[in-house]
């Protein structure tokens, strides 16, 4: 215990003093307090100078660092605006307008295009058991015949098939002479015949035509409703046509109408 009584009144006398207070003389006490006191003042100071040391240390790194960080983020500022000015701008790719009729090249697949949108009744749709082929004829860029063959497949009768290639001149006329460089079209319509022998042969069966000069005559607005009315009318006008005798014998209503009409 004496030895315990030593260490505290040389480490902690400011607390031995109160402890120890009734112990002692009148002169233990005089040294005790100021060995208290001179103690007590001694760890105030190291404490007040551990702080002071601490904010010297302290200060001038984050100053540092603050300087450090703020350079750092202007050098890679100007390296991203170096960037984006060697950077050379990208030119987008021009977008290729798709061009329908009738500015475009004519040939057997724009003129099917031409001809998929078609709306109506009466005329023969192409697909691909009514197309036999398109043809475009004609040296000049400027002056070309279209022939278009068809088979209208199923029919009522041969005043029926007929019928259908008179609406399809109408309502093929209005979208391909729309086109420039369209003389004249001529629609083939090709039918199964059986002869007195039995034997079945396709052949021909209606031919029609109009050309260009016809068709800038044609209100095809209204000339529909009449070709409806009587299917003749487009024969009337054509610039030729044709009926094989087999149709052109069975016509129910054949006034007006020839076997044949050669172009001009």
């Amino acid at each position: 215990m004496a030895f315990l009584r030593v260490l505290g009144w040389i480490f902690i006398p400011y607390v031995m003093i109160f402890l120890r207070w009734n112990h002692l003389r009148a002169v233990g006490k005089t040294f005790g307090v100021i060995w208290a006191v001179f103690c007590a003042l001694g760890v105030i100071a190291n404490m007040t100078r551990d702080k002071n040391v601490v904010k010297e240390a302290s200060a001038p790194v984050t100053s540092e660092q603050k300087v450090e960080d703020k350079a750092q983020k202007d050098a890679s500022e100007g390296k991203k605006e170096e960037v984006k000015k060697e950077e050379p701008k990208k030119e987008e790719p021009k977008k290729e307008e798709t061009k329908k009729w009738p500015d475009v090249e004519i040939s057997e697949e724009t003129i099917k295009t031409a001809l998929s949108d078609l709306k109506g009744i009466g005329y023969i749709k192409l697909d691909d058991k009514t197309l036999k082929a398109i043809e475009v004829r004609g040296d000049s860029e400027t002056s070309k015949i279209i022939n278009i063959r068809l088979d209208p497949g199923t029919v009522w009768d041969e005043t029926d098939f007929a019928e259908k290639m008179a609406h399809s001149i109408v309502y093929y006329g209005e979208i391909l002479f729309k086109h420039p460089n369209i003389k004249e079209v001529t629609l083939w319509g090709y039918t199964s015949f059986t002869d007195q022998y039995g034997k079945s042969n396709e052949a021909l069966a209606v031919k029609i035509g109009w050309d260009k000069e016809t068709a800038e005559k044609v209100d095809f607005k209204k000339f529909k409703d009449m070709a409806m009315a009587d299917y003749k009318r487009s024969f009337n006008i054509a610039t030729q046509y044709h009926f094989h005798p087999a149709i052109y014998k069975n016509l129910k209503d054949s006034t007006g109408l020839k076997a044949n009409k050669v172009k001009p």
